[in-house]
Order: C-alpha cells, then sequence, then structure tokens
C-alpha cells in the first residue's frame, strides 16, 4: 500500500504540473497594432520662378536655379549675377504650411564663387499677399 502511495503522488503532481509548464504553449496570443502615417506640415518645392534661364545669346545657363530635393525640408538656389549689384527674385520657392504650424529657420548657409554676394533674405508671405 505505501509503495502505490509513493506512486500515485509523483504521478499527481505532474498531473497539476504539466498543464501549468505547457498553458504558454497551447494558448495562442494575438494582438492587433494600429499604425498610421502622417506627413510633414511643411512642403518646399521650386515656385514658378524657380528657374530662370539666361538669353539664348548668351549661352547655355541660368539666372537663378533651385533644387528641392525630395524628401527634405531644404532647398539649393544657384544664382548667377552679373554686372548688376542688386538682384530681385519672385517666387523662387514655393513653402506650403500643410497645417498650422510655427516656422524657425535653424540653418542658412552661403557658398559663394566670390565675395559679390554681402546679403541674402528670405521673405515669407501668405498666397494671398506672397509680397
Amino acid at each position: 500500500m505505501i509503495s502505490k502511495r509513493k506512486l500515485l503522488i509523483p504521478l499527481l503532481i505532474l498531473a497539476f504540473i504539466i498543464p501549468v509548464i505547457t498553458a504558454d504553449v497551447i494558448y495562442y496570443y494575438s494582438g492587433v497594432i494600429s499604425v498610421t502615417t502622417t506627413s510633414s506640415p511643411l512642403t518646399l518645392s521650386t515656385g514658378p520662378n524657380g528657374v530662370v534661364t539666361l538669353p539664348s545669346s548668351s549661352g547655355k545657363g541660368y539666372y537663378i536655379d533651385v533644387t528641392v530635393p525630395k524628401g527634405t525640408n531644404s532647398f539649393t538656389a544657384n544664382i548667377n549675377i552679373t554686372n548688376s549689384s542688386y538682384a530681385y527674385f519672385y517666387e523662387a520657392v514655393t513653402l506650403t504650411a500643410n497645417q498650422a504650424l510655427n516656422l524657425y529657420v535653424t540653418n542658412v548657409s552661403i557658398t559663394q564663387s566670390s565675395t559679390y554676394i554681402n546679403n541674402m533674405w528670405i521673405y515669407i508671405g501668405t498666397s494671398s499677399d506672397p509680397t
């Protein structure tokens, strides 16, 4: 009788422990992850006067050539100034605000091939009054 109890007790313990141990294996857990994408609140593009070619008599080139790298919030403007002390380019870059935002300019760099450009200003206006 005692030998049967010695055999029965470990079997009962195993009968209770095995379901607890295998519970994580038996049950399948599932979940849902919702992901939404957002667009940049600011879009830059070449404006209507962003590419102005030189007259054909003077050869190839541009007065201004604006490029906006895709996926960035930056632009590059190549400006050729010859025999003048002042140049004004209107609507060279289009800046579109897709939602209300505060605009901060954190970095402006000018690379010049000569010392003729002393100052550069960027004016930002609304579409109804872009000046």
